[in-house]
């Protein structure tokens, strides 16, 4: 289906989970503008079908044929799914969520909460040896 303008229609998407924060926080509605994988560049967000579930992962890289991709948190490893699985991109609400600056953020974002999840364990390895 598609707007005035020819453009298709967007996807609504609710997110689930919170591999996406702090960008985009548990249950926020997203607006996926329909492209194919060839549209995609490294920082993007990318909404996809894995086993008729709908994810949507920051884009690392693609090759034809093949999408690499990643959360934002460090709790999903990089994986590459075939192209033909990709629905569509973010609608961009700013620069984070998009292109270069995304995967800079992406980076980021990764990088710190794998380092709090790091200090976090050793603070309470540390308080169990305590007690």
């Amino acid at each position: 289906m598609s707007q005035g303008g020819g453009q298709p229609s967007p996807i609504f998407f609710r997110l689930q989970g919170g591999c996406m924060r702090p960008l985009i926080k548990d249950g926020t509605v997203l607006a996926i503008r329909p492209a194919p994988a060839s549209a995609l560049r490294p920082g993007d967000l990318a909404l996809y079908d894995v086993w008729g579930k709908r994810m949507l992962h920051r884009v690392w890289w693609t090759k034809p044929g093949k999408v690499w991709l990643k959360d934002d948190t460090g709790t999903v490893a990089l994986h590459k799914i075939p192209d033909r699985k990709v629905l569509g991109v973010l609608q961009s609400p700013g620069p984070l969520s998009s292109g270069w600056t995304g995967l800079a953020y992406g980076l980021a974002a990764t990088a710190l909460f794998s380092m709090g999840r790091r200090l976090k364990q050793g603070f309470t390895t540390r308080l169990k040896r305590k007690s």
